[in-house]
């Protein structure tokens, strides 16, 4: 009994302390909502229009426009969202004002569970897919950076994808 007391007390102060010592702010900077309902976000970028993207983990990328999340996903990618798996990172393409290309790397289920970029085409706040290339990340011809992240390199050449 002694230690289930001492193990619930254990984990209250945690979580008080949790609290007690969250972080603060830098002086001119304020902490508000962005959006809410947005079940397992996993990465998120802003478009050079201002608009939000974000990656849900089951596979929609969903659009904050004007600070309202839209109702319909800008696309959705068939993903296997088990564990660390899902829709995990975005990247525009360096000339999207004109060519509005956007990557996304995912975890595919088919033809079996693998590491995939596809590339879309933003057509207002909604895009039909077009897979670049798939396969194990480390098979598709694109540098490997750190996980959870895909961007494009110092030199803006290739696309860095985690492995």
């Amino acid at each position: 009994m002694k230690g289930q007391v001492a193990g619930w007390l254990g984990i209250v102060l945690f979580f008080r302390s949790a609290f007690l010592f969250s972080a603060t702010l830098p002086a001119g900077f304020d902490e508000s909502d962005v959006a809410t309902g947005i079940p397992n976000p996993t990465a998120m970028e802003f478009a050079p229009d201002g608009r939000l993207f974000v990656c849900q983990q089951a596979g929609q990328l969903r659009v904050i426009k004007d600070g309202i999340l839209l109702s319909l996903p800008f696309v959705t990618v068939d993903t296997d969202s088990n564990g660390e798996r899902g829709l995990l990172g975005i990247a525009f393409d360096p000339g999207f004002v004109t060519n509005r290309f956007i990557y996304v790397y995912y975890t595919a289920r088919t033809p079996s569970t693998h590491n995939r970029v596809s590339r879309f085409t933003a057509n207002g706040d909604v895009a039909p897919i077009r897979m670049i290339r798939g396969g194990p990340a480390n098979q598709i011809g694109l540098m490997i950076g750190n996980p959870g992240a895909i961007g494009y390199d110092s030199k803006r050449q290739q696309i860095l994808v985690p492995n």
